[in-house]
Parts: structure tokens; sequence; C-alpha cells
């Protein structure tokens, strides 16, 4: 599905440049619903400071309420700056303890009566769930699948975290200077969250805007050990990665908590392996902007679902998961810059749906798109990419039997793999010996 209204919004040049130099500023107002009403009105107080004593001074004589007003202004960028934009020191680790159970961690009671299971990745320390159950029925009646748009579920994430908002927001800082130092994109931009478990009998799905930062602070650090360096040798422990993890009894039997109960943000991911016109898999490899999976292979177009997205006049899973899908796999074939043009896709369709435990239980839609071009059409953004002179980004795909093969190669391979990646072949692969005629639209 080939939505207008994005049609229009990618004639332009990416606006992430400017993002970023916004982002203190950013996550001073995305804590502003969850920081405490005390913490509110200093920060109302510093920007008063600011701007009111500016105006006044500029207007006034050179004298003493020039002088006064000065004062003000020099206080209130002090405090701010200070207070809610200073690089924090602060330092992220993988829980040890989170990586134990991460290769015994059992979907929860929901998700295993909707026939989940773990597929575990030894190389990685890793796992994703995945449903043959729930495949089968988005590749059959994921356009029957209605959506129903929660508007309460987002504030009960917030009212959680409203206790730890001065820990978030310096954690968020470190990230975005820490994210700037290497060289990564990190700005917040609103998401479409998932709260419903897929299973073989699901009709409709609840979904709910959320945020990548609440994301962030949920499902990322949900298996990160956070710890502030202060004057003392001994560092603060801000977040703990075994007390945050979604999932039930920790200690002796773990088994994830479903989407309504583990307050996760839970965006919504979307991945999707594109074939070219002449039969070549397209793989791309994460470049060293990204902030999961940076140096692994991944889908040709791999992201998440915009709020944007969301086109109401077709309120089914089907047209929002493909949008988005063919969304990020356009961004991540043109040249940083250049005109979007949808006329490379023919076709796209959906093949499965998986959670990343690894991150907190993140959800995420696999999918498969026929191009209208053939590899030399498509120039990779290397802002998101590495460059495909320095590696193999094409595969052999011409019919099934050469498709079952590249899978299968790549399958051998698992650390090279992200998550995603990884899970989008395995769903493909089982497509290909189950219902093979799913994928017919590939090879005519």
């Amino acid at each position: 599905m080939k939505l207008a209204m994005y049609k229009k919004s990618h004639q332009k040049k990416s606006p992430h440049y400017r993002k970023l130099c916004l982002i203190p500023f950013s996550v001073i107002f995305f804590n502003f619903k969850i920081i405490s009403f005390l913490s509110k009105i200093r920060l109302i107080a510093s920007i008063f400071c600011i701007i009111l004593p500016g105006i006044i001074g500029f207007l006034a004589p050179i004298n003493w309420i020039w002088f006064f007003s000065f004062s003000g202004f020099l206080f209130g960028c002090y405090d701010l700056y200070y207070t809610y934009i200073k690089n924090k020191n602060i330092c992220f680790t993988e829980s040890f303890q989170v990586q134990d159970i991460l290769e015994i961690v059992k979907p929860s009671y929901e998700e295993q009566m909707a026939g989940y299971r773990s597929v575990f990745i030894p190389e990685k320390n890793d796992c994703f769930f995945i449903s043959e159950k729930a495949n089968e029925n988005i590749i059959k009646n994921s356009r029957k699948i209605k959506l129903i748009f929660n508007r309460k579920h987002k504030n009960k994430i917030i009212k959680k975290l409203q206790g730890e908002s001065q820990n978030y927001r310096d954690i968020l800082l470190c990230k975005y200077y820490e994210s700037r130092r290497q060289g990564r994109m990190f700005f917040d931009e609103k998401k479409i969250s998932l709260l419903t478990t897929i299973s073989g009998t699901t009709t409709s799905v609840e979904i709910f805007e959320s945020s990548y930062f609440l994301s962030f602070i949920t499902n990322d650090l949900s298996t990160l050990n956070v710890e502030k360096y202060n004057d003392t040798l001994e560092p603060t422990l801000l977040q703990s990665a075994a007390k945050n993890f979604p999932c039930h009894d920790f200690d002796n039997n773990p088994k994830m908590k479903a989407f309504k109960g583990s307050l996760m943000s839970n965006h919504i991911g979307s991945n999707t392996l594109a074939i070219t016109r002449s039969g070549r898999l397209i793989i791309w490899r994460q470049g060293r902007s990204a902030q999961r999976s940076t140096g692994l292979l991944a889908p040709t177009g791999s992201g998440s679902l915009d709020i944007k997205d969301l086109d109401y006049k077709h309120l089914n899973l089907e047209s929002l998961v493909i949008a988005g899908m063919e969304r990020e796999l356009l961004e991540e074939c043109h040249k940083s810059g250049d005109f979007i043009n949808w006329s490379l896709i023919e076709k796209t369709k959906l093949i499965g749906f998986y959670r990343w435990i690894g991150k907190g239980g993140l959800p995420g839609f696999l999918g498969v798109t026929k191009l209208a071009v053939d590899i030399e059409d498509i120039l990779p953004n290397i802002s998101e990419v590495d460059n495909p002179k320095y590696i193999q980004t094409d595969y052999p795909a011409d019919d099934i039997e050469s498709l079952r093969n590249t899978i299968n190669f790549l399958l051998k391979k698992p650390r090279m793999l992200s998550v995603p990646l990884h899970a989008n072949l395995y769903s493909l692969i089982r497509v290909i010996y189950k219902t093979p005629q799913h994928l017919n639209f590939l090879f005519d």
C-alpha cells in the first residue's frame, strides 16, 4: 500500500540533522509528563528566568534594571544547562543475570496456548518467540484483523515511570551524548505499540501511541544495568535489569509477561526481505549510525512503525504493517536526501510475527517484498547501511529452490545475523516448506 501522505512527506531531505540539535530539549519535554510537580515548577522557572528578564533587559535603559535582568537571564541559562542538559557520568552494561535466563525463559501462559516457543541463538545469547499458528493467521487473515486504538495504556506506563524521572532524564541525555560520539542517531519519534498477543484466532489487535524514548527506557534498558559514577569509587546503580526485565518468577521458572502486563512500550518492528526483478535477495549490513544490530546483517527494510504509518482509511493490520515495511525499505534503498521513488516496489506480503526477548519482548512483523527493479537500480542509503562496495549484499533467489538454499546458507552463520533477520529468514523458510504458493508472486 502506497500512502499518499508519505509520498508527500518524503519529497524533501531527511530532517534528522535538525533533530539532533534539539535532542537535549526534546529530552526535557519528553520528561515533562513524568517529572514531579516541583521539578516542573523549577523547569518553568528556569525558562521564565531566561525569557522574561531578557526581554526586560533589552527594552530597559542600561541601569540596575538591565543588570538585574541580565543576571536573571544568566541564572536561568546556568540552571537549565547544569540541571537538565549537562552530560552525566553513566555507564550501560549487560546484565549477567538477564543473560543467564534468556536461554531458559518461556512464553507466558497466554502465548503458550497460542503455540509460541522460544528460538534460542547460542552465538548471540539471545532469543525470540514465534508461533506457527499465529504466522498462519497473519498470512491468511491479516487483512481482516482490525485495529483498536487504546488511548489509556501510555498513561499507565508514564505513571509507572514517574518515581524515577530524574534518573531517566540523565540516562537519555547520556545516551544522546554517547550516540553523538559514536556517530549514531538518537532522537525521539512517535511510534505505534502493540497490546495484543497474536494467536491463530486473532481477529482484532489493540495498539497505542508510544515513542522511541519510551521504548528505550523500558524495552532497551530491560536487559541493561545502568550505573552512575560520582566522586566515590563505588558507582550508584540507577537501573537494575533483573528488576525491570518483564518476566514472572525471575529466579526459578521465568516466563515472559504478556503485553498488557509488562508495561513495556513495545513499539512494533517492521522487517521485510526484498527480492529484485532478476531474482536476487538483498540484505544490508547495519551501519554504525544504527542503535540496534550495528555491524550485523539485517533485513532489506528494517525499522519500526511510526504513528504516521497509520492510515485511518484502512484500519486493518495488513495495511498498517505493510505501509511501515515499505517506508523503511525505501528509506534504506535510496541515497540520503534523494526523492523516494515508490515505483521501486511491486508487492509486499506478510509472513510472520515474533517477539525479541533480548529487547524486553519487543514485537515485530515479518514480510517479503518483490521489487520492480534490478540490483543496479538501487542506491542504498549509506548513512543507515554499510557501503555495498565492501560487503556482499545480494544472494541467489531466482526460484523457490535457490531461495531456500540461500536461506539455509545464511542461517548457518547466526553470529553475522541480527535477531530481526534471523527471525525473518526463519519464518520465510517455514513458508517455503509449508505454503510455498504464498511466495509465487516473487517469481512471476
